[in-house]
Parts: C-alpha cells; sequence; structure tokens
C-alpha cells in the first residue's frame, strides 16, 4: 500500500445582458436554441440555480452537466461524454424540466446539510430543485518541458467534498491563516516550487431534482356490494 503524503497550505485571511429570448413556447417544447450565457456563478444558492436555469432555457447542455453535483452525477451515472443522450433521458422521465427556463421562484424552505430547497412554478406545473454547499480543491503541477522551446504543461488534480458539512479546511484566527490539509496520491512528491496554482473553497451544486408536485385528490373506491 503506497503511503499518502499529506501537504498543509497555510492562506492568509487577508489574501483571500440578460439572455435573448425566444418564444416561451419553444422552451416548453423542449427546442430552446444554443445560446451563449452571459453570467455563470455557483457563488450563492440562487445563483446557482439561475445558472442551471439559464442553461436549461438556452440548450447549453454544457453549463447544464457542470450545474449538478458530484453525487448527483454519480447516483444517475452520468459523464460529460455522454451528457447529452442522459440529458435526454432525463427529460423524458421528468417532463415538468423542459419548461424549467421560464420557472419563477415560489419559496425556498431548508434541506439536510445547509441545503436549499426551491419551489418553483412554469406554466403552471409547480416542482422543486434542492441545491447543496460543496468543498472543492485544485492544485496545478507544472510539468517541464521535454525540449528546448516547448511550453511547460499544467497537470491538475482536484476532489469535490461529497459531504457538504465536512469542514476540511480550518481558520486559525490568531495568526491569520486557515489550514488545509490535502490528502491525495497524486500529490506525493509534490514541491512548491512546482505549484502553478492551488485553488479550494465552496461551491454550490443542485443536488436533486425532486420533480413536479402532484396535488391529485385521492379517490376512494366503493366495496362492491355483494
Amino acid at each position: 500500500m503506497n503511503k499518502r503524503r499529506f501537504l498543509g497550505f497555510f492562506l492568509s485571511l487577508a489574501g483571500l445582458g440578460g439572455l435573448q429570448s425566444c418564444c416561451s413556447l419553444y422552451y416548453a417544447l423542449g427546442c430552446a436554441p444554443e445560446q451563449q450565457l452571459t453570467r455563470i456563478s455557483y457563488d450563492t444558492p440562487e445563483e446557482c440555480l439561475k445558472t442551471f436555469l439559464a442553461a436549461i432555457k438556452s440548450g447549453d447542455t454544457k453549463t447544464i452537466y457542470e450545474s449538478f453535483g458530484e453525487d448527483f452525477k454519480t447516483r444517475n451515472r452520468l459523464n460529460g461524454l455522454a451528457f447529452e443522450i442522459a440529458w435526454q433521458r432525463i427529460k423524458k422521465e421528468s417532463p415538468w424540466i423542459q419548461g424549467a427556463g421560464e420557472a419563477k421562484i415560489q419559496s425556498v424552505q431548508p434541506g439536510k446539510g445547509g441545503a436549499q430547497i426551491f419551489l418553483l412554478e412554469s406554466f403552471g406545473q409547480k416542482f422543486r430543485i434542492e441545491v447543496a454547499r460543496y468543498g472543492f480543491w485544485e492544485v496545478g503541477r507544472r510539468i517541464p518541458a521535454e525540449e528546448p522551446g516547448e511550453t511547460e504543461e499544467i497537470s491538475v488534480s482536484g476532489e469535490y467534498v461529497q459531504e457538504p458539512t465536512k469542514i476540511w479546511a480550518v481558520p486559525d484566527s490568531k495568526a491569520g491563516r486557515i489550514v488545509a490539509v490535502l490528502d491525495d496520491e497524486e500529490l506525493e512528491d509534490l514541491k512548491p516550487q512546482d505549484i502553478a496554482f492551488l485553488r479550494l473553497g465552496w461551491t454550490w451544486r443542485v443536488r436533486n431534482l425532486l420533480g413536479a408536485m402532484k396535488h391529485a385528490k385521492i379517490k376512494l373506491q366503493k366495496k362492491n356490494k355483494p
């Protein structure tokens, strides 16, 4: 078994147009044209949701895929290469999502582990989307050029923390720093001068598509009398 090495990083606390819209009927039918999103952000629950809905509205499957949390992708066996096909399956299984690009937020409820559950409405259909917070880290390792005149390459290692409530970056307020311990085999033998960049923080992603809220009345079947 390879012994994993731990790298401690000390970060100073001080260092730290709207989209053009086509006819709404196009989105209701799932025929939204491809458009370039003007703003993509996952810094807050609201911005994550807006990014996700705008991506659905514009037919931007790349951003739709990036908006999902890693645990959602794992549960639904999603990967970037086959997501175009998977997205068609998701829309078929959840017809309500095809008009989600025009949805309006009706209310917000707290979810598990600090998540937020948004109740939305579009074309008279109410549905819910759960957004959760995830930790992440990325380290870029410099790979020297093999031949003179060639540029060096950057190898990126990183991970999303699956548990939104897991804290792996510890603030040290007295020393004015944050101590982060990163544990990964790809970081073995990494030297300080080889680090091209280091990013870590928290981001919001879609954790669950909770689906449409059905208000159908329960019909009681009368027993036939003998």
